[in-house]
């Protein structure tokens, strides 16, 4: 196992032949993108580490505007006067002991059940601004 990014990583020894390392060679020094089709199915793509930590960062800026965004939405409901109904008693109708609970069997296999994983709206998270860097323009 490797750490990545404060995750864990399994790490897999495998013997490849030529042309499979042809195409990772490829992508290393040239920088290109691979997709690897099965059947005419798109299943994987080879890219460069560079490239995976840049779009798990625009992931993780996406995740948090998303998250930011359903907070300013929850906000907007709680102070609008259409739901005030929702705080008498008589609409306080469920307790814990009402329906099953839910367990996702897909929800160990993600990043996020990881507890060593940051969450994107963690504040230690949010240190860099707009101003702070230079456009990116992806050339490719």
């Amino acid at each position: 196992m490797a750490i990545n990014g404060g995750r864990t990583v399994p790490t897999v020894n495998v013997t490849v032949d030529s042309k499979v390392t042809e195409l990772i060679s490829r992508a290393a020094e040239s920088g290109e993108r691979i997709v690897i089709e099965q059947q005419g199915i798109q299943i994987a793509a080879l890219i460069t580490y560079v490239d995976l930590q840049r779009l798990e960062a625009i992931e993780a800026i996406l995740l948090k505007k998303a998250e930011q965004e359903e907070y300013q939405w929850l906000k907007a409901a709680l102070r609008n006067p259409a739901f005030d109904f929702l705080k008498d008693p008589e609409e306080d109708i469920y307790t814990l002991a009402d329906g099953n609970p839910f367990h996702d069997s897909e929800w160990v296999k993600t990043a996020g059940s990881d507890p060593s994983f940051p969450s994107p709206s963690d504040p230690e998270e949010d240190i860099y601004t707009l101003a702070d860097g230079k456009p990116f323009h992806d050339e490719r």
